[in-house]
């Protein structure tokens, strides 16, 4: 008997679109993994805070908007690559921010629909998967999925870290950072006067990488959280596992476009990408200091920066596929999107963190390279006149 969430296998008569097609049935694979990370983090705080205040509501609403990030990734069409998985996610969570700092943002019905409908899209992508590679492969990437989150939030929320999962309490003994506390300023700011700012000198514009603020201030407005608890241990609950499908999704579509393999990533590559992912030593007490994870998941801007900056990439190597199979003959319509994608691109990850722009620029260059009609002065002259 088929299953009615099977999807038909992709076609192999044209190799670029086979590609294409077979990156989003992949897609499906990482996004499931991704979404076991905001489970097990909902548990660890409700766990940890045993004794204190928990936000549950708000801690639920989030794990649902975490999910419908995560999970959109897995819905692309396929050959349209301004609306391929990175992209959907990108957009997902821009819209949901922008939802939150809108007028209506606070309205508790409003975000338990968006949050809900993050569930409805995670459970039709684990079906879809289960019925695609089988329930026990499907659990064993759930699986995979809930030991990336245990080692990631042991490092979110590690001891002496900047996060705290009861760093509200911790506040009393001065046992915390002053991290959160600035940071919970500029949200405040943001609430009352529309302007990032950490008001120690007026309403000074902060310029530097506020972007992250602001997406935090629209996703803790539509959730319901207090602003210490929100950056203390509700971002993290969006920002890990977008970490990390967007860390296993640009791996695997680069993989997939250097070995134009349409099956389903072999053993090798998962487990060459959570070394990757872990390092080879998992924490800074070793003498070789190889994970250079630590210093990303320990920072709310710098992770999602570089999550942002990985799921462009992706989307790069995307487009190019889309490009290539048409023999880089794109519609004009696609050519204007590109101008106006490349700047908005560079701007985006330099309002969340502006040091990251550095991935971008070379990725610009590859690009210019590769496209003959990007290395026209349209292109050129709107990226160097970004905003």
């Amino acid at each position: 008997m088929v299953s009615p969430f099977r999807e038909p296998d992709p076609p192999v008569t044209e190799s670029g679109w086979s590609l294409l097609l077979a990156g989003r049935h992949r897609a499906r694979l990482i996004c499931l993994l991704a979404s076991a990370i905001p489970f097990v983090m909902l548990a660890t705080v409700i766990v940890l805070r045993g004794g204190f205040p928990v936000p549950t509501l708000a801690l639920l609403k989030m794990v649902g908007i975490s999910l419908l990030v995560i999970n959109m990734g897995a819905f692309s069409p396929g050959k349209q690559w301004l609306l391929c998985g990175p992209m959907l996610s990108i957009a997902t969570l821009l819209l949901v921010a922008a939802i939150g700092l809108s007028r209506p943002g606070d309205n508790s019905v409003l975000a338990s629909a968006i949050a809900l409908s993050g569930s409805v899209v995670f459970v039709w992508n684990l079906a879809v998967v289960v019925g695609r590679v089988g329930g026990f492969r499907a659990a064993a990437f759930f699986a995979l999925g809930l030991c990336l989150g245990l080692y990631a939030e042991s490092m979110y929320w590690r001891v002496s870290s900047v996060h705290d999962v009861v760093y509200p309490e911790s506040i009393v003994t001065g046992r915390v950072t002053t991290d959160v506390v600035e940071q919970a300023a500029v949200l405040n700011m943001i609430s009352l006067y529309r302007k990032a700012s950490t008001a120690l000198d007026g309403l000074v514009p902060l310029k530097y990488h506020s972007g992250s603020l602001w997406i935090a201030e629209g996703l803790r407005r539509l959730d319901g959280f207090r602003t210490v608890d929100f950056l203390a241990f509700g971002y993290g609950i969006l920002l890990i596992p977008l970490y990390v499908v967007a860390f296993f999704g640009c791996a695997e579509l680069l993989r997939a476009a250097i070995q134009r393999e349409f099956a389903i990533p072999p053993l090798i590559f998962w487990a060459v990408t959570v070394v990757a992912f872990i390092g080879a030593f998992p924490f800074s007490g070793d003498p070789l200091h190889l994970n250079f994870n630590e210093a990303i998941i320990n920072g709310d801007s710098f992770l999602l920066a570089i999550a942002l900056a990985l799921l462009l990439i992706g989307s790069t190597v995307w487009f190019y596929e889309s490009a290539h199979t048409r023999g880089f003959a794109l519609p004009l319509l696609e050519k204007i999107a590109i101008v106006l994608v490349l700047p908005a691109a560079l701007s985006l990850v330099g309002w969340v963190k502006i040091s990251q722009i550095y991935l971008l620029l070379a990725l610009l260059v590859c690009l210019c390279w590769r496209v003959k009609w990007l290395r026209t002065w349209p292109y050129l002259v709107a990226t160097l006149l970004r905003p």
